[in-house]
């Protein structure tokens, strides 16, 4: 299952968000500092998913359907993959 992360600060405190998903089954979870905020079983489609974090508002969405690597906006600003 492939597995991405970002370093990202919000609320001048740094976190760590992971993602990790099944490109068969589309089955997948999202963590923040360890712990897993979201998680699905076996999907037909995952174009987007919006969550917390800190005081900020957060996604993981995918830009293109060619690419398939997400990326995560927070509060509208786009973070780079660590």
């Amino acid at each position: 299952m492939p597995s991405y992360k970002w370093n990202v600060e919000v609320d001048r405190e740094q976190h760590l968000v992971e993602y990790s998903i099944s490109w068969i089954t589309a089955a997948g979870e999202i963590k923040i500092d360890g712990e897993v905020i979201d998680w699905w079983g076996i999907s037909a489609a995952v174009s987007e998913k919006e969550f917390p974090i800190g005081s900020g508002n957060a996604q993981i969405r995918f830009p293109g359907r060619i690419a398939r690597k997400p990326e995560l906006v927070v509060d509208g600003q786009v973070v780079p993959l660590s």
